[in-house]
């Protein structure tokens, strides 16, 4: 309804304004304004509320949008700029950052940085390059004409620009700007030139604002994949979302090829536990995991992501965080849900950990409880590879692996393994006890009752901190103790 307002008042003032001649009590200029300014300011500013009815006028009359220049100038910023003639347009320009520098405007980035893209226009990177590089004007207005020169991609002002990030005698704020702008819209060897800002090595950065602008920087031109995962630092602010935090949920995994990954990987594979690492390297990893998922086949890339996925189960870990509400709203499906959809990634994963799982006490891993790694449809397919394992090791491997899925076996899968075990001594070595008769009242027929009763109340969700893998493997492990 507002808008409408707006509409009717604007339609009033524009045809008063262009046919005063053909009304008796045309109104001026002057009169116009004075409706839109507010009464009490002493500096003639407009009404808040009426800001865009005077953007709207000032597109349709060159006469209102000098009268509003030399009032509030940021309201033009909302008008159409761009129609503006070149005069204007500089015009515009030098008042605000006049006033900028005089802390007659304030800075608090409310309006979309976009809106300086009207400003463009052949002169505009000489009025800037004065404020920019003169140290001596105000924080504000320098770092506002860092971001017209931004939104204008005005690359003959980069030279400049790097020499203020590089320079640690400069106000940091003011560095943080230059740095952005380098990292934007320089051209590569201008980005390369903000290396030690990816390094740390020059000036304070408590909140690696400036870090993230150099990563971004150098990153992939400048800096190859194995370099890049050793100039990682944990975030000095945890909470604080700057550059950095950009850089690693955003730009670093956008630069990662497929050759990368293994190396990638294999940050994930060192790295801490997540409750020992900030949160944002716990998503990174996640991010790298789910890139490297897609591109399993690739040469390099699955050994790689087996020893990452063992390394994080072995912590404790998901494969990939599970953020089931977005997700859900997304209507993409979970990781979970891929692995479990995709035989031929899941199985290619499986051929290479089996190689690396120690076979005496890691086979429920690949059951984790959010992860599933081995699922009901493969008990067939680790009988079928058992037969044709030649590898002591490895055939022990399979075989607890086979064992450790009885909870998934049906009847048609109780047959198979029941068949393969009779022909196949490491096999039976791991599901004998399955299949062999157990005397009433003996210990093994207690330790089965307890743990039907425990799966049981599994089933029923009282107890959703365990799985029925960590059951098992739990009685198995007594089982080799007695």
């Amino acid at each position: 309804m507002g808008i409408f307002f707006d509409y009717l008042g604007v339609e009033y003032l524009w045809h008063a304004l262009i046919m005063p001649s053909t009304k008796r009590n045309g109104m001026t200029i002057g009169k116009a304004m004075s409706l839109l300014v507010h009464s009490n300011d002493d500096e003639g500013r407009l009404v808040p509320q009426l800001h865009e009815a005077a953007a709207w006028l000032a597109s349709m009359s060159p006469e209102v949008f000098r009268a509003v220049m030399g009032t509030d100038p940021e309201v033009l910023l909302r008008s159409d700029v761009a129609s503006t003639d070149v005069e204007g347009k500089a015009a515009l320009v030098g008042t605000l950052l006049r006033l900028y520098d005089k802390g007659k405007l304030l800075d608090i980035r409310l309006a979309p940085r976009a809106q300086y893209r009207k400003l463009e226009h052949p002169g505009l990177a000489e009025q800037l390059r004065p404020y920019i590089v003169n140290a001596d004007k105000e924080l504000v207005v320098r770092r506002v004409s860092l971001d017209i020169a931004e939104s204008c991609e005005l690359r003959s002002l980069q030279k400049d620009a790097a020499e203020v990030a590089l320079d640690a005698s400069q106000e940091r704020a003011v560095r943080k700007e230059a740095a952005r702008f380098v990292a934007r819209v320089g051209d590569g060897p201008t980005r390369a030139r903000l290396m030690p800002l990816a390094l740390g090595t020059i000036g304070d950065d408590p909140d690696d604002d400036l870090k993230g602008h150099g990563l971004r920087a150098v990153w992939p031109e400048h800096v190859g994949a194995e370099e890049l995962f050793g100039m990682l630092t944990p975030p000095k602010m945890a909470n604080y979302m700057g550059a950095y935090n950009s850089f690693l949920t955003h730009d670093l995994t956008d630069g990662l090829n497929t050759a990368d990954l293994p190396t990638a990987l294999a940050w994930v594979e060192g790295r801490g536990s997540d409750d020992e690492e900030p949160f944002r390297f716990g998503k990174l990893a996640d991010q790298i995991m789910e890139q490297a998922w897609a591109k399993l086949p690739n040469p390099g890339v699955a050994p790689a992501f087996a020893r990452a996925a063992l390394a994080r189960l072995r912590r404790h870990e998901e494969l990939v965080k599970e953020r089931s509400e977005v997700f859900a709203a997304t209507g993409e499906p979970t990781f979970s849900e891929r692995i479990a959809a995709d035989d031929y990634r899941r199985r290619l994963l499986l051929e290479e950990i089996i190689t690396h799982l120690k076979p005496e006490d890691e086979a429920y891993l690949l059951m984790h409880w959010q992860t599933s790694l081995v699922i009901k449809e493969d008990v067939g397919w680790l009988v079928e590879r058992l037969g044709s394992e030649v590898s002591n090791r490895k055939k022990e491997t399979l075989a607890k692996l086979v064992g450790s899925t009885f909870h998934l076996w049906d009847d048609e899968r109780h047959e198979l393994v029941y068949l393969a075990h009779l022909d196949d001594p490491t096999l039976a070595h791991e599901v004998s006890r399955y299949f062999a008769p157990i005397e009433l009242g003996s210990k093994e027929a207690e330790t089965q009752r307890q743990f039907h009763e425990r799966s049981s109340r599994l089933k029923q969700g009282d107890e959703d901190t365990l799985t029925l893998v960590h059951v098992q493997a739990a009685f198995s492990g007594m089982d080799r103790c007695s």
